[in-house]
């Protein structure tokens, strides 16, 4: 029962948003009693830890998996493009005002300790890049701090610009595909020639032109 509450969850604050909805409008899509629902969330910030969490876990998943992929260029990618299928699936989390998170304090906690582990993971893989000669020879470590938090900003902020009127009948492939390639773009700079070349034949043909 507890999957199924967070899964409901998951649509009605996709529809009305954090602050819009209750545990009453999720108790009622699944046709239960609001007591009935806390008895596993006593509180809308307890579920909305536990959707939370969910997510953080989905996501960190997807970068611990050992995948063999074809090309250099794949492997930034692939993981990349399932890390926004899932923060897409989870968008209301970042369609959100940040005064409205900081209202719930062990969810706004939750929120900077994953800035802290996404900075530690991504100086991790950034040195691994360095290492391996996907990143050029030339590039100052001392700027990988500067490409994680450009990076972050831009992953942590693209789906409220996918969510836009004029961007609405874009299909959501399309819009993750378009960001993903965004991103991406941030990195190309960084990257030995030939991954650079292959990468931005990708984003060049993954960018969405309207």
């Amino acid at each position: 029962m507890r999957e199924t509450i967070i899964a409901s969850a998951i649509g009605v604050f996709n529809t009305k948003g954090i602050k819009n909805s209750s545990l009453r409008d999720i108790a009622d899509q699944l046709s239960i009693s609001d007591g009935h629902l806390r008895y596993y969330f006593r509180t809308k910030e307890d579920l909305l830890l536990a959707v939370f969490a969910e997510m953080d876990e989905a996501i960190l998943a997807v970068a611990s998996e050992k995948t063999v992929h074809d090309s250099i260029a794949q492997a930034i990618i692939e993981p990349v493009s399932k890390s926004f299928r899932i923060m897409y699936a989870y968008g209301f989390f970042f369609t959100e005002p940040l005064a409205v998170l900081q209202k719930y304090t062990r969810l706004y906690n939750a929120y900077i300790q994953l800035i802290e582990r996404r900075r530690e993971l991504f100086m991790e893989v950034f040195e691994k890049f360095k290492e391996n000669g996907i990143f050029a020879q030339q590039v100052d470590k001392e700027l990988f701090p500067v490409l994680f938090e450009q990076f972050f900003i831009l992953s942590d902020s693209w789906i409220r610009y996918a969510k836009m009127p004029h961007r609405r009948n874009i299909e959501d492939s399309e819009q993750v595909k378009h960001y993903v390639a965004v991103s991406i773009g941030l990195f190309l700079p960084y990257l030995s020639s030939q991954v650079r070349d292959d990468l931005t034949v990708w984003v060049k043909s993954s960018y969405y032109l309207q």
